[in-house]
């Protein structure tokens, strides 16, 4: 007798990550430019959020000169900073996302529209040693990543040293004086102020304004509709509104942050859950209730290939 014989393969469904690359500079040649008060502490506090709201802790790589000084890999010149870059895009799969994230000095020339920042290798007269933001707008926008978000916080003050001679024998404004160039399709820029204003940072936050309340929305505070998930449109309204609510009352100026560029569908920054809080998110108005959720239990089970199955009920 003949039988058959049928044989099943499954597709393994490789879950989405997030990855955040993330570069502070605090120390730059005192000739060239002046030394930052918050900008390392800016990354790792936003790094140590990530961590708690999702991101695997080997999908967040930072880069400061107190890191740099245990590894050198890690101190934030341009070629590191560059280097790490390019190795961790290439790990990613096309329905990752990543967050770039740079906190320091920013420059752009008199005339033109290129924005620079500036690593801790700057030398003001040599644009070579400076990172083009649109070099960086490039690179993300040849990764596998569905999404790429960029924050860049880096026009604090006026990066001209009075000791300098370089920097006196070029003409320099402040990130922003010029118009910006507009990022490829998929990949979002979110800038610290608009054109021709500046950045503040101020000792009672301990950062940078712009990115302590990044923060504080990637950790909680811009779930405004209490799924749970920081989307990009919740980041930005609540960013920009705590931003400039903060400066027009401590300074009397204005700072306004500026959104640039395209992304495809939403995109989610954080969650608010991980098996590492243990946290659960704040109920969707559509979703069943509790008791509904519970009826099937915690069932898990091994498919037989190491991995674990967990029954999830619609909703």
């Amino acid at each position: 007798a003949w039988g058959t014989l049928i044989v099943l393969f499954s597709s393994l469904d490789i879950q989405a990550e997030n990855y955040a690359f993330l570069v502070g500079v605090r120390e730059y040649d005192r000739t060239e430019l002046t030394s930052l008060t918050y900008t390392e502490k800016d990354v790792t506090d936003l790094a140590g959020v990530l961590r708690r709201r999702g991101y695997q802790p080997l999908n967040v790589v930072l880069m400061t000169q107190t890191l740099g000084a245990r590894k050198l890999r890690f101190l934030p010149m341009k070629k590191n900073i560059l280097s790490e870059l390019a190795l961790l895009l290439e790990e990613l799969r096309r329905d990752d996302t990543i967050l770039v994230v740079f906190s320091g000095h920013g420059v752009q020339f008199g005339g033109e529209e290129t924005f620079y920042f500036c690593p801790a290798d700057a030398r003001l007269a040599n644009r070579d040693s400076l990172i083009s933001i649109e070099a960086i707008y490039g690179l993300l926008q040849a990764c596998k990543a569905k999404s790429s978000v960029m924050l860049v916080d880096a026009c604090r003050n006026d990066p001209q040293s009075r000791l300098s001679k370089a920097a006196r024998e070029i003409e320099l404004n402040p990130a922003g004086v010029t118009a910006r160039p507009i990022p490829p399709g998929g990949v979002e820029a979110f800038y610290s102020c608009s054109k021709g204003q500046r950045s503040f940072e101020h000792p009672d936050l301990e950062n940078g304004v712009f990115l302590n309340y990044a923060i504080e929305a990637l950790d909680g505070k811009a779930d405004l509709d209490g799924d749970g998930e920081i989307t990009m449109p919740e980041f930005k309204l609540f960013t920009v509104r705590q931003t400039q609510k903060f400066v027009r009352v401590e300074f009397g100026k204005r700072q306004i942050p500026e959104h640039i560029g395209k992304s495809r569908g939403i995109l989610t920054l954080a969650k608010l859950t991980s098996e590492r809080d243990g946290k659960t998110p704040t109920r969707r108005r559509n979703d069943p209730p509790a008791e509904n959720r519970r009826e099937a239990g915690d069932i898990r089970s091994d498919n037989g290939l190491g991995l674990k199955l967990v029954w999830c009920p619609p909703g």
